[in-house]
């Protein structure tokens, strides 16, 4: 490979790598977020659906749990990309400055592949999670919806029922006040003296 031809590789590995690190950046964010995100939701929800259906609460709890998961597994790959960061750090040396093989078994960076399979694993985690809580959330919709539809049945106008003594005549009235015993007193006009 030629000079010029070298310093355009290194040119556009050097793009590529940066833009990799910040879509791996705005992908950690992202679950975050979303993640944190869904937990509010969920509360949310849970105030909207009150009563819960006995039935579905597993679904909110397996919801949460996954979520739990997906930020502690982002979390934690923070960790092991840092720590990946120093591996490789240690390996560019061993080769570059110390002149040791480059294909020793032992000169690997684990904390790479961790790291990969940490973020794999909080995207899975925060998929799953978002179809308990999809799961949840129509149960009690519909269950709502039958509540609702039951409610608006017997809120409706009922015509009253025949009475017992219908064939009867009844004669109620007014019954007046009785007069009062005393006649009622003017009162006394004030003088303007």
């Amino acid at each position: 490979m030629a000079n010029s031809d070298y310093k355009i590789y290194t040119n556009e590995r050097t793009m590529l790598v940066n833009a990799q690190i910040e879509q791996a950046k705005a992908l950690d964010k992202a679950i975050l977020a979303l993640a944190a995100g869904s937990f509010g939701l969920s509360l949310a929800i849970v105030k909207q659906f009150s009563p819960i259906q006995s039935n579905t609460i597993n679904f909110l709890m397996l919801a949460w749990i996954f979520f739990a998961v997906s930020i502690l597994s982002t979390l934690i790959s923070f960790q092991t990309s840092q720590l990946a960061c120093s591996r490789q750090i240690e390996l560019l040396k061993a080769v570059f400055v110390d002149n040791k093989n480059k294909e020793n078994e032992k000169d690997t960076n684990r904390f790479l592949s961790i790291t990969q399979k940490l973020n794999i694993f909080s995207i899975s985690a925060f998929i799953i999670g978002i179809i308990f809580l999809s799961f949840f959330s129509i149960k009690n919709v519909k269950e709502v919806k039958m509540e609702n539809s039951q409610l608006k049945m017997e809120e409706g106008f009922v015509p009253p029922s025949k009475p017992a003594d219908a064939g009867k005549k009844v004669q109620k009235g007014i019954v007046p006040p009785k007069t009062p015993a005393k006649p009622i007193s003017k009162p006394a006009k004030k003088n303007k003296n």
